[in-house]
């Protein structure tokens, strides 16, 4: 299976241990799963509609403005196909804490994820070639780095990556079917950016 991020969607962002819980973990670039209130329909209609402005603006800062409310359209299309990242991270916490034991004083307010892999690497031996399931075709699986010795772990959804943890750094991915809706809104975008350039020249 290919896997790659999505270099303009889903970013590594640090995350502080035993300072950053999973809710306050910066989350504006993944695919709000259930939180869209608009319908395929309005979204296509914005999107066209910002696409018009981004060629008539006026300069670089009325651009990059205009282009983040776009990116924001671009990630409730795909949200259409998203998994719920939020509670499949749950899923892991919960699985971790019941396989390993971890006896870090687990507090979703001041704890993450990532605590409970840290102790589970290097109290309880959790290391490459493990992995554990989790319901509705999760699991969590730990892998080798040969550049630097260590030890990456992946959260997998019914058979898609959607997470790398490697020393506290979280890499988010999109799944096929979310990479299929952000290339046909991409397309739907850059079509209608041909459109407006070609009217112009044509003045």
């Amino acid at each position: 299976m290919k896997i790659s991020p999505i270099s303009n969607t889903f970013i590594s962002k640090p995350l502080v241990s035993k300072k950053t819980s999973e809710a306050s973990s910066d989350w504006s670039n993944i695919p709000p799963k259930g939180t869209v209130s608009l319908s395929k329909e309005e979204i296509f209609a914005k999107v066209r509609e910002l696409t018009i402005k981004e060629v008539n603006a006026a300069n670089d800062k009325e651009f990059s403005k205009i282009n983040g409310e776009k990116n924001n359209l671009f990630l409730q299309y795909m949200s259409f196909a998203s998994p719920d990242r939020e509670k499949i991270l749950a899923d892991g916490v919960n699985t971790i804490l019941k396989q390993t034991g971890a006896t870090v004083s687990y507090n979703p307010r001041v704890h993450s994820l990532i605590d409970l892999l840290a102790e589970a690497r290097q109290k309880r031996g959790f290391t490459y070639g493990e992995k554990y399931n989790f319901g509705g075709g999760g699991s969590i699986e730990a892998s080798y780095t040969p550049s630097d010795g260590s030890t990456v772990f992946h959260i997998n959804y019914q058979g898609h990556r959607l997470f790398d943890i490697n020393n506290g750094v979280v890499s988010y991915y999109a799944t096929p079917a979310e990479s299929a809706l952000r290339k046909e809104i991409s397309d739907y975008s850059m079509k209608i950016w041909n459109s407006e350039k070609s009217k112009q020249e044509r003045q």
